[in-house]
């Protein structure tokens, strides 16, 4: 939980440091931790630092995601967020292609669907 919190607390941490943290203690708090400060990033309109740091949390839970099922749904979050930054650049093929693999992650998880409906509308599709 403290490398959580160190992930977290400081967005300007580097990544030779964020892989240092990951690699000393348990990957799926680690990579929880990378995403909670993506979505610091997000919240604080650093949309391309977030955009960074949602590939690193995909690239890191794609590779683990057969641990535990929070892994999983985490990784289907970040795809979903994903496309929320690319609908928001206003990249819509991209946003919708996010959207979609969260849905393949978790057909359970029911925003995504609706962010790619709200995709295909503004499209006019």
């Amino acid at each position: 939980m403290a490398v959580r919190k160190k992930l977290v607390s400081n967005p300007n941490l580097s990544g030779e440091v964020v892989s240092r943290l990951l690699s000393a203690s348990n990957m799926a708090d680690n990579i929880a931790a990378l995403y909670d400060r993506a979505k610091l990033l997000q919240s604080n309109g650093c949309h391309s630092d977030a955009l960074k740091e949602l590939d690193k949390v995909i690239r890191l839970a794609e590779q683990y995601k057969e641990e535990t099922k929070s892994i999983s749904h985490l990784l289907s979050c970040a795809w979903n967020d994903r496309g929320h930054l690319k609908y928001l650049q206003v990249k819509f093929d991209d946003a919708i292609l996010n959207y979609s693999r969260a849905i393949e992650l978790d057909k359970d998880f029911a925003i995504p669907y609706y962010n790619r409906g709200q995709v295909h509308y503004r499209m006019g599709a």
